[in-house]
């Protein structure tokens, strides 16, 4: 696995996109994203062969089975019309916001989280629920944010209220269900649809 703290592709430059801390890729791949995290963190948590990691990233996110995700540039698709291109453009909104808004609940708890690389962690728990499913894992279910939280809630040994996971899975459920209902088009005009929900839910 090849680790690339800081290095930012097309799908990191769109305004309103939080950013992810660190992004990986198995080493002999030519993209780095949301997706290709999803799919060395898995290989690495499971035990797995990283084509078979790939086939359960794809499966979980709702994409086509034949894509592949070592290459494949979403934005460079979406903007020459590609509609796959869109969802998966779509795909690392849904997971960078997911990512992003879940960490700002736990620094909001006051508990000491300096040390925590809590994207980090988020991913490590959001792999381990990608490897179970056995249909596209639904962003916009309220239950799928509430079971990520509590799973990394465990992982911190932070108590939060069950009054603040219900209205924190709430609110994230509802941001991605914007971007799920949104038509991917294969155009510019969709890849500014998705950055300005992310913008308005990420507080920018």
């Amino acid at each position: 696995i090849e680790r690339q703290p800081g290095r930012a592709g097309n799908d990191e430059i769109t305004p309103g996109l939080g950013e992810l801390t660190t992004v990986i890729a198995p080493a002999t791949w030519n993209v780095v994203t949301p997706l290709t995290t999803l799919v060395s963190v898995l290989a690495h948590r499971q035990g797995v062969s990283i084509p078979d990691a790939a086939s359960q990233v794809l499966l979980a996110m709702g994409l086509p089975a034949e894509l592949d995700l070592s290459n494949f540039d979403g934005v460079v698709a979406a903007l020459s019309g590609n509609a796959v291109g869109s969802q998966v453009f779509a795909a690392h909104a849904l997971v960078k916001d997911t990512v992003v808004e879940i960490a700002a609940l736990f620094r909001n708890t006051g508990d000491a989280l300096t040390d925590v690389d809590l994207p980090g962690l988020i991913v490590d728990q959001l792999a381990d629920l990608i490897a179970g499913a056995e249909a596209p894992l639904n962003f916009g279910n309220a239950t799928v944010i509430e079971t990520l939280i509590r799973n990394v809630a465990n992982e911190t040994e932070v108590t939060l209220s069950d009054e603040l996971v219900t209205s924190a899975s709430t609110v994230i459920a509802a941001t991605n269900q914007h971007i799920a209902s949104l038509v991917p088009v294969g155009s510019f005009a969709f890849l500014v649809q998705v950055a300005k929900v992310k913008h308005v839910s990420q507080g920018s």
